[in-house]
């Protein structure tokens, strides 16, 4: 197992040269840095090709670029124990990411999509992409760091279209209620985009709603374009 205080890292989509939303990557990668103890030195980040560009920070930076998957398909999501960690490790991208990845893996090996990670029966993260959902009243209900999922650079930049279109933000537990009677559930990341879910474990979720789906793709396609 790494040392989760040994690293932080942050994937950035490169598209045409140009690294999309780098102030809120590299805000954050500030913060988890801090919290864990390491300096973030000067970055040069290669943008020679397109795709999703991982930086590694530790005693040294190193930049991953692999290929970037289509923005916006729709997924189908398995369910699998959420990751805990001591004091104030939960949440940040740091350098014990193999429970992630092995979701990740566990859910292309059942042939669905993503993985949600789930802990004390409400779902908490996804294994690369923010849950948000919304209810049967008309709200937008997310998991608070708190419970253990990581902030979502992608919610951030869509957050302000989703209250300016009317729709309240709430944070809460979401169990399997709210999910079973939701008329959209929705993933956000760097790497999927804004993802409806269709499915958890085989089930179907959501309606044929893609009122949320919607606005926070026109507002990712705005802030990438930024």
């Amino acid at each position: 197992m790494s040392n989760p205080r040994d690293e932080v890292f942050t994937t950035i989509r490169v598209l045409d040269g140009r690294a999309c939303m780098l102030d809120l990557h590299l805000a954050r990668l500030r913060v988890h840095a801090g919290i864990i103890g390491i300096e973030i030195p000067e970055l040069v980040l290669p943008l020679d090709e397109d795709g999703l560009l991982r930086i590694t920070i530790g005693k040294s930076v190193d930049y991953k670029l692999r290929d970037a998957p289509k923005l916006h398909s729709d997924l189908r999501a398995i369910s699998c124990p959420a990751p805990r960690w001591n004091d104030n490790l939960t949440g940040i991208k740091h350098g014990d990411w193999l429970p992630y990845s092995q979701a990740r893996e566990l859910a292309e090996e059942s042939g669905a999509d993503i993985a949600l990670l789930v802990h004390q029966f409400h779902v908490v993260d996804g294994d690369r992409a923010m849950p948000i959902v919304l209810d049967e009243d008309g709200g937008v209900w997310i998991s608070p760091s708190k419970f253990g999922g990581v902030s979502s650079i992608t919610f951030q930049a869509v957050r302000s279209a989703i209250t300016e279109a009317g729709i309240p933000i709430r944070e809460g537990r979401l169990n399997e209620r709210i999910i079973a009677r939701c008329h959209e559930m929705v993933m956000l990341g760097t790497g999927v985009g804004v993802a409806r879910l269709l499915s958890i474990d085989g089930e179907r979720v959501g309606t044929n709603s893609t009122l949320l789906s919607d606005i926070c793709r026109k507002a990712l396609t705005e802030a990438m374009s930024r």
